[in-house]
């Protein structure tokens, strides 16, 4: 049976800020705004969406702004859906910052959410999908079983690469992922002798191209379409979206903040989101009809019992 997970990254309209600013340049009313208007208008969206093809997803969570709608979270876990950690504050430097700064950032966020949801989340994904040994041993010390961080696809290292170089102001706030981890397998195995998961998001056999949609949905209909019959061939699928995918004109709207200077929501409002959910619905129509879908600690549990 083949399997596939649908994981969606909550970073806000805040963050796409960040791409071009210092958190010291942007106030904290206008950071609260950010993270109400992708809870309040962007996430539901989303969660509508989901809800058409009968799809649970996991969605990775930031601890600071869980804080300020919580509301937000416990809409995503009433819609049946599981939570996943993204860190409490999301730096972008994040697998450069000390041990005991990684390990202060992932206890927050967990106890955050357990103090929200009741639970303590099981799944992790760093910032930037910047992933290191450490940071995976921290997880196992602190009870999280699954990590879906690791990108290990050279175009993508190659691309953020350039665009840290060209394109982003705030350099500092954009990491790149360590060229090692191109040797690693590109599939979901268990660390350390533990039942702890890695669950790499997959790559084109073909092209060697991540199932990140922020990079998909802006590429041509023909080659996305190699991409997918490629991308189909795996066993595992891991597919990462972000929320701010969904994002209308009308949601920036509502924040006092130029567009202009939202690198990511831009080229997003820029393409007609009639386009952009007719990209999705062509994906997760193939998806469901070739895949089992199902949860991070649904699949997990599937292939501890495998190995039984």
């Amino acid at each position: 049976m083949k399997i596939a997970n649908i994981n969606i990254d909550v970073d806000t309209l805040f963050e796409d800020a960040l791409l071009n600013y210092k958190r010291e340049e942007l106030s904290d009313s206008l950071f609260k705004q950010m993270v109400e208007v992708t809870y309040n208008s962007i996430l539901p969206r989303v969660l509508d969406y989901l809800d058409k093809y009968a799809i649970k997803a996991n969605f990775m969570i930031i601890g600071r702004d869980a804080l300020v709608y919580p509301e937000g979270v416990r809409l995503i876990i009433r819609r049946g859906h599981e939570i996943g950690n993204h860190t409490q504050n999301h730096y972008a430097n994040f697998s450069f910052l000390s041990k005991e700064i990684q390990q202060r950032e992932i206890i927050d966020c967990q106890n955050t959410i357990k103090s929200i949801t009741g639970k303590y989340p099981k799944s992790f994904r760093a910032p930037g999908y910047t992933i290191t040994p450490q940071i995976l041993k921290i997880l196992i010390q602190n009870s999280i079983d699954i990590d879906i961080s690791l990108v290990n696809a050279l175009p993508y290292l190659i691309i953020k690469k350039f665009y840290k170089m060209f394109i982003a102001r705030n350099k500092e706030n954009l990491r790149v992922q360590s060229l090692w981890s191109i040797f690693i397998p590109n599939s979901p195995r268990f660390l350390y002798n533990t039942a702890f998961m890695q669950y790499p998001v997959t790559n084109s056999p073909i092209f060697n191209f991540p199932m990140i949609t922020s990079l998909l949905i802006h590429l041509g209909i023909k080659f996305r379409k190699i991409l997918f019959n490629s991308f189909f061939l795996k066993k595992y699928l891991n597919c990462n979206l972000h929320v701010l995918e969904f994002v209308a004109a009308e949601d920036v709207e509502q924040i006092p903040f130029s567009l202009d200077n939202l690198i990511l929501t831009r080229k997003y409002v820029h393409t007609k989101i009639s386009d952009r959910l007719q990209f999705f619905d062509d994906m997760f129509t193939r998806i469901t009809k070739n895949y089992k879908v199902g949860l991070l600690t649904e699949i997990r549990k599937e292939m501890l019992e495998c190995l039984i």
